[in-house]
């Protein structure tokens, strides 16, 4: 009989045993499972900073567990992307990159409560060679997030570029109203940025009190125009960043490598090119001065008109008047000696001073007229002077 006890008593105590055992397993995994999921809740702030402060990473269950800044909208509360209307004359749109739009914000704000986290985010765009641009307003397309907002106002700058990042800043218009339709934010500018050609950065960011407004965030665009888009947290409450970088390599999760924004003014590429064509016309007026030296030109008709001149030097011929000479019987009045002042018609050749124009000399033709310089013959007359022999 003890034998057949001790294996029947064996028995319930294993099943026992077994049944207590499963019991405790059945009561051990929930409280198990329940202390590891809360050891993971408390190790993820201190080992990946984003899955507190980056949507895009690990999103909050609710808006009231987001305590920080996030450098990100992580694609929550953007709503289609509408095109804002064209602005009214004179404006034009200079400058439009309002398309490819993500479904996700980058942070560019600045926060009176939380100055360690405000960053910058800027993009770039080129005014054409021979334009100049007066920008006076800036539409972007951005987000609050977590909460509702509204910004203080919005603040945009504008900087030179300096090897392909933000460089010196070369405008700014600081705590400016805006205006917002749908998802689009206006600010219109104070005063014109004044842009000659090159290539510019752009940046437009709201001042925020992240608690209890939130943040803003500037929409990304998927497509790349020119250099990506630059960000930086010079306040380093982020752990990256605190100068000018390519904004994918900031925030590597970030919906794209550009932002949605346009640029409204006027252009004054029309006044800097009659300027160039003035000169020319410039130029032109030395044209009338070879004329001018045409002009030199009837001079030498001039010099032509002496060579007429000499014809009336063939009035020599008058000296054939000598034949008056004749009458010697005129001899009786000494008048005759009156006769060597015609000798003094040679004064009229002095008229050759004319000759001083070397293109006379050309002309020896008239120079044969002395032929009547013969006249002299008329000094044999003395032969009459014979009649003293009577």
């Amino acid at each position: 009989m003890k034998k057949q006890i001790n294996p029947s008593l064996k028995a319930h105590l294993i099943r026992g045993a077994f049944y207590l055992l499963l019991l405790l397993a059945v009561c051990a995994i929930p409280f198990a499972l329940a202390q590891r999921h809360a050891t993971n809740r408390s190790v993820a702030p201190a080992t990946d900073p984003n899955a507190v402060f980056n949507p895009a990473v690990a999103p909050p269950s609710t808006a009231a567990d987001q305590t920080q800044p996030a450098v990100s909208s992580g694609g929550r509360g953007l709503p289609p992307l509408e095109i804002p209307p064209y602005p009214k004359a004179p404006q034009v749109v200079l400058y439009d990159q309002y398309n490819n739009a993500s479904v996700i914000a980058t942070l560019s704000a600045t926060f009176t409560d939380f100055p360690a986290f405000s960053a910058d985010l800027a993009d770039d765009f080129v005014v054409p060679a021979g334009q100049t641009w007066n920008v006076q307003s800036i539409a972007a397309d951005g987000v609050y997030f977590p909460f509702s907002g509204p910004a203080n106002s919005f603040n945009v700058f504008f900087y030179a570029n300096n090897a392909g990042l933000p460089g010196t800043q070369i405008y700014s218009a600081m705590n400016q109203p805006f205006s917002v339709v749908g998802s689009t934010f206006t600010v219109n500018l104070p005063s014109m940025a004044v842009l000659t050609a090159g290539t510019y950065w752009v940046e437009i960011q709201a001042n925020m009190t992240f608690n209890p407004n939130g943040a803003w965030g500037w929409r990304d665009r998927t497509v790349q125009s020119n250099q990506g888009a630059a960000w930086r947290n010079p306040g380093g409450g982020f752990g990256v960043c605190p100068t000018w970088t390519r904004k994918t390599t900031c925030i590597p999760f970030a919906g794209g490598p550009d932002q949605v924004f346009r640029l409204n003014g006027t252009i004054q590429g029309a006044s800097p090119t009659p300027s160039p064509t003035a000169s020319p016309i410039a130029t032109h007026t030395p044209t009338p001065t070879p004329t001018a030296i045409h002009t030199p030109t009837p001079t030498p008709t001039a010099i032509h008109t002496p060579t007429e001149t000499p014809e009336p030097t063939e009035t020599p011929k008058a000296t054939e008047t000598p034949e008056p000479t004749e009458t010697p019987e005129a001899t009786k009045t000494p008048e005759p000696t009156e006769t060597p002042e015609a000798t003094e018609t040679p004064k009229a050749t002095e008229t050759p001073e004319p000759t001083e124009t070397p293109e006379a000399t050309k002309t020896p033709g008239p120079t044969e007229t002395p032929e009547p310089t013969e006249t002299p013959k008329a000094t044999e007359t003395p032969e009459p002077t014979e009649t003293p022999k009577p």
